[in-house]
């Protein structure tokens, strides 16, 4: 069928207003969710907790291209990047923004009051100035809190004094950047101190200063060491786990990645099921909630992890007390 001129015009317009296949696929419906991460985009750690969260968003019907696009900011362990990256998160207008640890959520909250703040591992949100309850966060920021108090960090001392008794110091490896951190070295001084145990506090502020700050500890005499959850001795682990080797210290971390990854032990939450349970926030938010009133949330549980090998090759004898209270042991 031959068409007139006037109909081909008429096709010819309609062809152009239509939109192109990449702009279609960013509908009205589609959500923009941002992700504040402190880690590296191709980090081995980054991996395994943002395949949890997206994974845990498809369980509840969010598809990554379809119905939202995750819009991520890394930042590799430099707290100082945070604020420039929740800027542009707030300058591209996402519709919720994920922050994964204390810094993060930090930045997110002087860069934004209006948009949702999803909070996933941070210290005491009510404590931070995050939230006025945990029950009724009462602002645009709901999410979950990394411990169930500070004074878990007392806990994790106490295991350390259990598992090497002889020992005399507790050198504490903190980040002044991040804001957490001055209540968690107030507790575990505490916890020291109950214990009757000499506490060395010991400032890292940069990646550069791991190195230095092994070393001033390993001139104390009967030292154990605890590395004070962050983003930063995150990005740094494998560096984190080879000084304490090589200066043979006992050393407490906060999560159970580093003594798969060959540390002596480990006292906190389960990263994964955290990352998982942020997508039950976003969910929420997405589909009308107000962050307001979303009850912030605790752990669930604690886990003890112990890497029997390295406690062999420092000669340690692990308590069978101890070892009762294991979740998880590397043989």
């Amino acid at each position: 069928m031959k068409l007139s001129a006037g109909a081909v015009m008429v096709l010819l317009f309609a062809l152009l207003a239509m939109p192109s296949v990449a702009e279609a696929q960013l509908t009205p419906s589609t959500h923009r969710i941002g992700l504040l991460s402190p880690f590296r985009s191709n980090e081995a750690a980054t991996q395994p907790l943002q395949v949890a969260f997206v994974g845990a968003l498809r369980e509840r019907g969010w598809t990554e291209g379809q119905n939202f696009v995750l819009e991520a900011r890394y930042a590799g362990g430099r707290h100082e990047q945070f604020a420039h990256f929740a800027e542009d998160l707030v300058r591209v207008n996402v519709d919720v923004l994920v922050a994964w640890v204390t810094a993060a959520a930090r930045a997110a909250q002087s860069a934004t009051k209006k948009i949702p703040i999803v909070t996933v591992y941070v210290g005491d949100p009510v404590q931070l100035g995050f939230a006025t309850t945990l029950s009724r966060p009462g602002g645009n920021i709901t999410g979950l809190t990394f411990v169930p108090a500070f004074e878990v960090y007392a806990k994790q001392v106490a295991l350390l004094n259990e598992v090497v008794p002889t020992a005399s110091v507790v050198g504490v490896l903190w980040n002044p950047h991040n804001p957490a951190h001055t209540f968690m070295v107030r507790e575990t001084e505490a916890g020291a101190r109950a214990l009757g145990l000499k506490f060395r506090p010991i400032r890292v502020p940069a990646p550069e200063q791991i190195d230095a700050a092994f070393a001033e500890l390993a001139r104390e005499r009967s030292a154990v060491a605890l590395v004070v959850a962050d983003a930063m001795f995150g990005v740094m682990r494998a560096r984190l786990l080879e000084l304490a080797a090589q200066h043979r210290l006992p050393t407490m971390y906060g999560s159970r990645e580093y003594v798969d990854a060959g540390g002596l032990l480990s006292y906190g939450p389960d990263q994964l099921e955290h990352a998982r349970r942020a997508a039950y926030y976003v969910d929420r938010i997405l589909r009308g909630a107000v962050p307001a009133e979303l009850p912030m949330e605790q752990p669930r549980r604690m886990e003890l992890a112990i890497n029997a090998r390295t406690a062999n090759a420092l000669g340690i004898k692990v308590p069978a007390a101890v070892l009762l209270q294991a979740d998880h042991i590397v043989d």
